[in-house]
């Protein structure tokens, strides 16, 4: 889609659509005088429509629940993901050994974990990208 607007194209790009199509991400770019540039970034999703240039803020992870070999996590936070990712790893900072992702809500239950420690952490999700890792916390399945 295209327009001229005081001497220049304005183009409407398409950068991202899910599956379902209930969320696009597109930019506005201006080509030619006075120059070429994104001039802005907007997201279409579950009826919200504006500009989007940030990835949403960091969830809050809260303490794990560790029953026999399941665990249950639970956050709080982030505003307005699409979506969030559980890293698991080894060590702390590390994500590996687990990449689950939660499409909805903000709760996951994990069933037969093995024994060991693990380094969890979430992110949050949306259309511009994922957000910094929450808190870390270490889940001890004896």
């Amino acid at each position: 889609m295209a327009g001229i607007i005081a001497g220049c194209v304005l183009q409407l790009i398409l950068l991202a659509s899910t599956a379902s199509a209930q969320g696009i991400v597109f930019a506005a770019r201006t080509e030619g005088p006075p120059a070429e540039a994104i001039v802005a970034l907007y997201s279409v999703s579950a009826g919200h429509t504006g500009p989007s240039a940030q990835p949403p803020g960091a969830p809050q992870l809260l303490v794990p629940q560790v029953s026999g070999g399941t665990v249950s996590l639970e956050w709080t936070g982030a505003d307005s993901p699409t979506s969030f990712v559980v890293e698991a790893g080894r060590g702390p900072g590390l994500a590996n050994l687990a990449q689950i992702p939660v499409a909805t809500g903000r709760t996951l239950v994990v069933p037969n974990v093995p024994a060991g420690t693990y380094y969890v952490r979430v992110r949050a999700l949306n259309y511009v990208g994922p957000s910094t890792p929450s808190n870390e916390v270490v889940v001890v399945v004896p």
